[in-house]
């Protein structure tokens, strides 16, 4: 059963729009875009940031009248595609699509040679991804309550296998043990 496209079109029509509001030559001193525009990517193409990016650089390229062109720089946790932006001229012609790993995560897990906080501003969010949690209809857990207690008493006796298909970043598809 596939989902619903609606939202996700509405979604990106709405990015696209004030993306485009936000940085159209009529708000700016100069005309804007005078170049290129770059979506940096820190996944690899297929997944669905990267598809996320094309569908906003598709949308965006006729209505700024300027090229926009997906780079991916999959890799440290999309922290080399956050880098490359963070170090990009301040020009708005570089744009970064990155889920919260790079940008939350990341910095606590890594030394990085940027301060996200201090880099690029936000434009806004480009899309969500719902996660849910799922048991066997024969498991004894029956909520997210008796879930966290379980593992609280059974430290490192309980698994999950977090999501993941081809057309999704393999990033959060690794097993864990709690």
């Amino acid at each position: 059963m596939n989902p619903d496209p609606r939202p996700r079109r509405r979604l990106l029509a709405a990015a696209a729009l004030t993306l485009a509001g936000a940085l159209s030559p009529a708000a700016a001193q100069t005309a804007w875009p005078d170049k290129p525009l770059r979506i940096m990517v820190g996944a690899s193409p297929g997944g669905g940031t990267d598809i996320l990016a094309r569908l906003l650089a598709e949308r965006l390229g006729p209505v700024l009248r300027q090229s926009v062109v997906v780079e991916n720089r999959p890799g440290a946790s999309n922290t080399i595609a956050a880098e490359l932006t963070a170090r990009a001229a301040p020009d708005g012609h570089t744009l970064l699509l990155a889920t919260n790993t790079g940008q939350a995560v990341a910095p606590h897990l890594l030394k990085l040679k940027f301060r996200p906080a201090e880099g690029p501003a936000a434009a806004g969010p480009g899309g969500g991804d719902p996660n849910v949690l799922v048991v066997s209809a024969t498991s004894p857990y029956r909520s997210v309550q008796d879930l966290v207690k379980a593992m609280a008493v059974k430290p490192g006796q309980l698994n999950t296998a977090p999501r993941a298909s081809a057309a999704r970043s393999t990033s959060s598809a690794r097993p864990s043990t709690w």
